[in-house]
């Protein structure tokens, strides 16, 4: 599987980094749509685009605006997943341009525990996120697997959900020295994280929904906080592709 991050920030996008935004290209499956999302254009070729949302905050939401002008050329059949309510979607996005009125079909559904997309098996788990859930994705295609986890407090309660799975990518706002701001809102921090991937025998560690508060030097520094306590640490730019 080729997975391509289109947006890696949390909260705003930056001069470098656009929000929440993943996408398998060879599949057609779009994880979280924040700013990034307008980087979909021309990156698939498949005639259906699932986008998966972990939840609906406007970081990982704003990008389904874009999706006139991205999607346009291309006009694939559109089916969004998410969690309980996924049907007021719309609502949430404010915008005037209804799905209706989009020259492509698109769909609404509420994802399950487990369903199939093709020949990937989709696995979710919900997890608190303030006073409401984020869900967690696990893909699984011959033999490999990815993790998607954000807007979440890494803890063991991930590891039966995460284990031995190809690449995790997973939400890493804060450092270390944040970590109790990282608690009172509901997110997490490197060593936290680290201790996490470590525990769940995981192949590779994707630090995501970083910062944008943060220089890229110091974000830098994220790698080698993580990278004490697991070794396959990494922090993606935009627009990186990486293959498992």
């Amino acid at each position: 599987m080729k997975v391509k991050f289109l947006g890696t920030a949390g909260y705003f996008p930056t001069e470098h980094r656009h929000t929440s935004c993943v996408v398998l290209p060879g599949e057609g499956i779009v994880l979280d749509a924040g700013t990034g999302f307008f980087r979909t254009k021309n990156v698939f070729k498949t005639k259906e685009l699932n986008i998966l949302l972990s939840h609906y905050h406007p970081d990982h939401i704003f990008g389904l605006t874009f999706m006139l002008g991205t999607l346009y050329d291309q006009k694939p059949d559109v089916i969004i997943h998410g969690p309980k309510g996924i049907k007021g979607l719309e609502k949430k996005l404010n915008f005037p341009i209804k799905f209706k009125d989009h020259p492509f079909k698109i769909n609404l559904k509420k994802v399950e525990k487990e369903f199939m997309l093709g020949d990937i098996l989709i696995k979710t788990k919900p997890f608190p996120h303030k006073d409401e859930f984020t869900t967690a994705y696990k893909l699984e295609k011959n033999g490999k697997s990815l993790c998607y986890l954000t807007d979440l407090v890494a803890s063991d309660d991930e590891i039966s959900f995460i284990k031995n799975c190809d690449m995790l990518i997973h939400e890493c706002y804060f450092n270390e020295a944040y970590k109790e701001l990282a608690k009172k809102t509901s997110h997490s921090y490197t060593t936290q994280v680290a201790e996490i991937a470590k525990k769940a025998d995981v192949k590779l560690l994707m630090l995501y929904h970083v910062s944008p508060l943060l220089e890229e030097e110091k974000l830098s520094g994220y790698v080698g906080e993580c990278g004490k306590i697991f070794k396959n640490t990494f922090l993606p730019k935009d627009n990186q592709e990486v293959i498992i």
